[in-house]
């Protein structure tokens, strides 16, 4: 072997020691090598729950106070938080008593905001509950 080849082996073989015990000393602390690791678990809740709300419409004049009573109705042993969304009204137009819901009440007023609702228009509202 000639002695420029040699002379580059050896030096590549200085470069990956040096390279190999600098990526070893990142991973220490304190002498020894942690490692962490990170896992989630999800539980469903037994049983189930159905939404209601306390009238199924409502005719208003714009300005007119306007709320509705919704409820959270758990079946077969369900006993789990229900966060709610509401889909349909203009945003800013509404507020929750809560977006959770927690046994074993189960029920929050939604209050709508009829200054910020178009006249001479219908919404059609949804209310949207999942187990949290």
């Amino acid at each position: 072997m000639n002695k420029t080849l040699k002379g580059i082996l050896i030096a590549l073989a200085i470069i990956f020691v040096a390279a190999a015990a600098y990526v070893v000393g990142r991973g220490q602390a304190g002498g020894q090598i942690t490692s962490v690791v990170e896992f989630s678990i999800n539980v469903d809740p037994s049983g189930s729950f159905t939404m209601t709300v306390d009238r199924p419409s409502a005719s208003i004049k714009r300005g007119d106070p306007l709320s509705f009573i919704l409820t959270a109705v758990p079946t077969g042993g369900f006993d789990a938080a229900v966060g709610l969304t509401v889909g349909g009204l203009p945003v800013g137009s509404f507020t929750l008593g809560t977006d959770i819901l927690v046994p074993p009440a189960y029920s929050t007023k939604l209050t709508i905001d009829t200054t910020k609702l178009v006249s001479n228009t219908g919404y059609s509202v949804s209310v949207t509950g999942v187990d949290r």
